[in-house]
């Protein structure tokens, strides 16, 4: 899995006043409250720091199959991979229900994701046009997803074939 942080901002001083961060630290950890022990205090902690799962948004593209454009869907997953994004995929219609990622290899910069016959072969069954819609969405959805500038497709570990193309090289945003 592909992940970036970024950090943004200007690190604040202390007023003249203020205690530091450190002088915070050890101030409270000389307070003790009375009647109540170091191991109780740490056990009320977990009680109340619950996990909540953080949400991440997430772009999916669709086809409008009358003008040829893609239109763009935010949805909110617990984590990323291939297989979430896969089945965002089919939840759109674009994808058949039965198809399946192999595998999602990257660089930071490129991606390769490897699918089963399945997907080929809903490709294979379609027009250009829908052919091209097809790995539209695919294509712009895994590079938003991940941050990344290419993504080669393959089927089965093998060049991803159409009726109209050879997909050897690697795809850019449509």
């Amino acid at each position: 899995m592909i992940v970036s942080l970024a950090a943004c901002g200007k690190k604040s001083e202390p007023e003249e006043n203020e205690p530091t961060k450190e002088e915070t630290v050890k101030d409270n950890d000389e307070k003790e409250e009375p009647g109540i022990s170091e191991d109780s205090k740490e056990s009320e902690k977990e009680e109340t720091t619950e996990k909540v799962p953080k949400k991440i948004s997430v772009n999916v593209y669709i086809a409008n199959s009358e003008d040829g454009t893609f239109k763009v869907e935010k949805k909110e997953c617990e984590e990323l991979n291939a297989t979430v994004l896969w089945g965002l995929l089919k939840e759109t219609g674009i994808i058949p229900e039965d198809s399946e990622v192999i595998s999602l290899n990257g660089d930071g910069e490129k991606l390769l994701l490897d699918v089963d016959s399945v997907f080929g072969e809903q490709l294979r069954s379609q027009g250009t046009a829908g052919e091209r819609e097809i790995l539209g969405c695919v294509v712009n959805t895994f590079l938003e997803a991940y941050g990344c500038e290419e993504i080669k497709i393959t089927e089965e570990g093998q060049v991803l074939l159409s009726g109209h193309a050879e997909y050897a090289d690697y795809f850019t945003k449509f």
